[in-house]
């Protein structure tokens, strides 16, 4: 049976694992306590930050950090990264098995690193993805850049048009909207209003749950 598109680009935080509420908040309200304990945010507001204009832009053009002090962010993010293994979103991987199973590739393009991407998967599914393309990658090609989705398309043999994007947060629908690719908002997330409303104004799929995402890869977009 041919299926309607060909590969799945699948973020990572919070679309396939809970990530941001057992790992990336913890780490960042660590983070703050020693580099900025008078800054507070609320998690609704950190997640927002992330959506727009990014957690990049945050650290280094709101908080402004200088070098040494993201220097100081990644190296505490990755202590509390590698002592949890986040929880799998509820129904994505009945998905991710369905997909594999029906010959659709699986990648993942985040700004989550190799090391950890690969553990979770396997912790959490079972398997790897087919591709990876994580926060070690050279920045230019990382996300929003929308080269991820052009290698993709060549090693899969396939069209940009055959990839459907899965993600929570604008640079994932950046790097689609550049490709040319199809995007899916992973609804499942947090649920902010703001991002909600952005998602179902400009993405192609709004999806409330993984298993509305299968209903959609798996029956041919009927």
């Amino acid at each position: 049976m041919a299926y309607r598109y060909r590969v799945l680009a699948l973020d990572h935080d919070d679309t396939t694992v809970r990530s941001t509420p057992e790992i990336n908040w913890p780490a960042f309200v660590d983070t703050l306590e020693h580099l900025r304990p008078d800054v507070k945010y609320t998690y609704e507001e950190f997640f927002g930050l992330c959506f727009e204009p990014g957690f990049d832009d945050l650290c280094r053009k709101i908080l402004k950090l200088d070098d040494k002090e993201m220097k100081f962010e990644v190296e505490n993010w990755r202590k509390f990264q590698e002592r949890t293994v986040p929880t799998a979103c509820e129904g994505i991987g009945d998905v991710i098995a369905g997909a594999r199973r029906r010959g659709i590739m699986l990648a993942v393009v985040s700004h989550s690193v190799r090391a950890g991407i690969e553990r979770d998967w396997l912790a959490n599914f079972g398997i790897l993805p087919d591709l990876i393309y994580d926060w070690d990658d050279d920045p230019s090609k990382r996300k929003p850049s929308p080269y991820p989705l052009f290698d993709i398309a060549r090693r899969a043999g396939c069209r940009v048009s055959d990839i459907l994007v899965v993600d929570d947060l604008k640079h994932g629908f950046d790097m689609a909207a550049a490709a040319g690719a199809d995007f899916a908002y992973a609804g499942w997330s947090e649920g902010i209003p703001a991002i909600a409303e952005f998602m179902k104004k400009n993405a192609k799929y709004c999806f409330d749950s993984p298993a509305d995402l299968g209903e959609v890869i798996f029956d041919g977009g009927k």
